[in-house]
């Protein structure tokens, strides 16, 4: 049998892994009866974790917004414009205006 190396965040990046994961989410939020406008419509696979070193996190363990939106800006553009085009750019100008205002 052989063996394979796999880099989890090169995996994370791959529109079918993501999908996997998307379609595992929406039917587990199904099966527990949310609302629709609960069940994810799309997401964003991460493989660095959040922290205080790589200031995704505040000392307080905390989202470090202003560093959140560099990192995640472009991929949540992204994001929206595939999920709702006719509103993906309303919709991340009014995240991170959220985002900034609760920092």
């Amino acid at each position: 049998m052989k063996m394979y190396v796999i880099d989890l965040s090169i995996l994370c990046k791959m529109d079918e892994i993501n999908d996997i994961f998307l379609k595992e989410l929406q039917t587990i939020a199904r099966k527990n009866s949310l609302p629709g406008w609960e069940v994810p419509v799309g997401i964003i696979l991460e493989f660095e974790p959040f922290t205080s070193e790589n200031n995704l996190l505040t000392s307080t363990m905390k989202a470090n917004r202003p560093m959140l939106e560099k990192k995640y800006k472009n991929a949540l553009e992204g994001l929206y414009a595939k999920v709702i085009p006719s509103v993906g750019q309303r919709c991340v100008n009014l995240w991170l205006s959220c985002a900034i205002a609760n920092s």
